[in-house]
């Protein structure tokens, strides 16, 4: 995620421009590849990294093939120095490698962290010629590190989600040397005065964007933000306050065709040797495409993840087939492969992340899955080892049920709202419902059939359903009859997707109780606070029933607090200053 990148000499400020026009490619153009981080060396060769694969693929500056280097973990983000040596993060271990691959060093992040958070979400790195940058995959902070990897300073970044895109920008007339950092689940890139970067640092700057993943900044003082969730490249121009002046992609629209965009996760841009050029990671698409500063596609690459030698090779991409519509019953099949594999293992995407417990062949859709898009992987075994991952095309997955008779779920009446526990985070829900026989179609409620929406019984057994209201303390109740059956069936859930709010913390000193009396005002819309946490860093806070009555005699171990709900769901950190 170069912060070297992006270093177009602009010298005319434009209010929106688009890609230049060309002609679509054929589906079969787009691999099955999921390309996540890219980065581009002076000459425009450029290494793309994959999240699910340890090792990185090589492109030519004209996109062809030019090789791949084996990693020992998947990749998490990339970059390349000023010197030519490409630095891969794989969220617990910076490593330095020479253009062929040979490592010349490493180090880990400290603290130590792991998580289960997407790599092709978060995490990010960009590596100057006397500093290493890592936004931290699995902690709301970024690390500044120098090259050998001591740790010279960690950056609290605002709220406790987790960075992706990172960059480094030179001073620019009358803007400072800048740190540039995208959050994307706050929506937002804050930007950093870069001289004396600390853990008090606060944002000099913040630009907002639908979802902003990687980042590129250049030495004229222009910064750019890749959006995976409207498919497009925003450029700003810090010298007049980071104005808007040129957009790439087409967004929102995400499609197949060259210069288009499908959730893209990196962009790195290439020297003046190369015109400072963009490499995009286009995701979605399995694809690394080169744009010009003005928008036009050089090229657009066809990318698969590399597989050690021996091991399987896909020669077809495993398909998706079935009805996706919500109850119905999706197959995946293996694809083509040479190397003679043994056995298949198969997992499902909901767009391209991981469906929990989804691990066979076949996946039954859920409400959940309405609006989005489906896709399923294959990892092919033999004797030598596992191949890299292949990614089915996804399927959009609509309104609608599926077809075929109606011959399953019979019995006594029932419905069930399914949930890993007693709490939902989102009122919509999925019903697995039971009718009598004789019964074709079924009446649904949430307030005892004053309103009720009728719907025919489906194979799959599964509803679609949206509770009412927000959160609250007391169950949702969801009633279920059948037409000419007597009898009304029930279930019910508590429904808290709100997090808890810290508002005002106090300390005072009581002698009586020998120690800083802690005081945490803080509300919950939902289940209600269950405990808080408080201690003097964030890994070694105490637990605290609700509400809390926190003592300490060192008012230091009074620094950082947290407070849960009834439902899991965590406040952001709050840090508390005495005095």
């Amino acid at each position: 995620m170069g912060g070297r990148a992006l270093r177009a000499a602009l010298t005319v400020v434009v209010a929106v421009a688009g890609l230049v026009a060309a002609p679509a490619l054929p589906a079969s153009a787009v691999s099955s590849g999921r390309p996540t981080a890219v980065a581009v060396a002076a000459d425009g060769t450029s290494y793309v990294g994959f999240a699910g694969v340890a090792g990185l693929v090589v492109l030519a500056a004209d996109g062809t093939p030019a090789g791949s280097i084996a990693l020992g973990a998947p990749v998490t983000a990339l970059d390349v120095d000023p010197g030519g040596d490409v630095w891969a993060d794989d969220g617990s271990t910076v490593t330095r490698l020479s253009p062929a691959g040979a490592v010349r060093g490493s180090f880990p992040h400290r603290p130590a962290a792991s998580c289960s958070a997407d790599a092709g979400r978060y995490g990010g790195i960009d590596v100057t010629g006397s500093l290493v940058y890592v936004a931290e995959r699995c902690r709301g902070t970024v690390g500044v590190y120098g090259r050998s990897g001591t740790l010279k300073a960690t950056v609290d970044l605002p709220g406790s989600a987790s960075p992706r895109g990172i960059a480094w920008a030179p001073a620019f007339r009358k803007v400072p040397a800048r740190l540039y950092v995208s959050v994307p689940d706050a929506g937002k890139v804050y930007g950093y005065d870069a001289a004396g970067l600390n853990g008090r640092s606060k944002p000099v700057v913040t630009v907002t964007r639908s979802r902003p993943g990687g980042l590129a900044a250049d030495d004229h003082g222009h910064l750019a933000v890749l959006d995976s969730a409207s498919n497009g490249l925003y450029l700003y121009d810090a010298a007049t306050k980071y104005s808007l002046y040129r957009t790439l992609g087409h967004p929102p629209t995400a499609a197949t065709t060259k210069g288009y965009l499908s959730r893209p996760a990196d962009v790195a841009q290439g020297g003046a040797k190369v015109g400072r050029q963009f490499w995009v990671a286009d995701t979605g698409n399995g694809r690394v495409q080169r744009w010009t500063v003005g928008g036009t596609t050089r090229w657009m690459a066809d990318t698969k993840p590399p597989s050690a030698p021996g091991t399987p090779s896909n020669a077809e991409a495993p398909t998706v087939s079935g009805d996706p519509v919500v109850g119905a019953e999706l197959s995946c099949s293996t694809g083509a492969w040479t190397g003679a594999p043994t056995s298949y293992a198969q997992t499902w995407l909901r767009d391209d992340e991981p469906i929990a417990g989804a691990t066979g062949a076949t996946y039954v859709v859920t409400a959940e899955d309405l609006g989005t898009e489906l896709s399923c992987v294959v990892t092919a075994t033999n004797a030598v080892g596992d191949s890299a991952p292949a990614t089915s095309e996804p399927v959009a997955v609509g309104d609608g049920v599926p077809t075929g008779p109606v011959t399953t779920c019979r019995g006594g009446p029932s419905v069930r709202i399914e949930r890993s526990g007693k709490v939902v985070a989102k009122p919509f829900v999925t019903l697995r419902i039971r009718a009598p026989e004789g019964a074709d179609e079924v009446e649904i409620s949430n307030d005892g059939f004053r309103h009720f929406d009728r719907k025919p019984l489906v194979s799959g057994c599964r509803y679609p359903w949206t509770l009412d209201g927000g959160p609250s303390a007391r169950p949702k109740v969801v009633s279920v009859r059948f037409p000419g059956v007597a009898g009304v069936v029930k279930d019910h859930v508590l429904l808290d997707g709100a997090a808890p709010v810290i508002h005002q913390v106090t300390a005072k000193w009581i002698t009586a109780r020998q120690g800083w009396v802690l005081r945490i005002r803080a509300t919950d819309r939902g289940t209600g606070i269950a405990f808080a946490r408080v201690g003097k860093t964030r890994s070694s806070t105490k637990k605290f029933g609700w509400p809390a009555d926190v003592v300490s005699w060192d008012s230091s171990q009074l620094r950082w607090i947290q407070v849960t709900d009834r439902a899991g769901l965590r406040s952001k950190w709050y840090r508390f200053r005495l005095g």
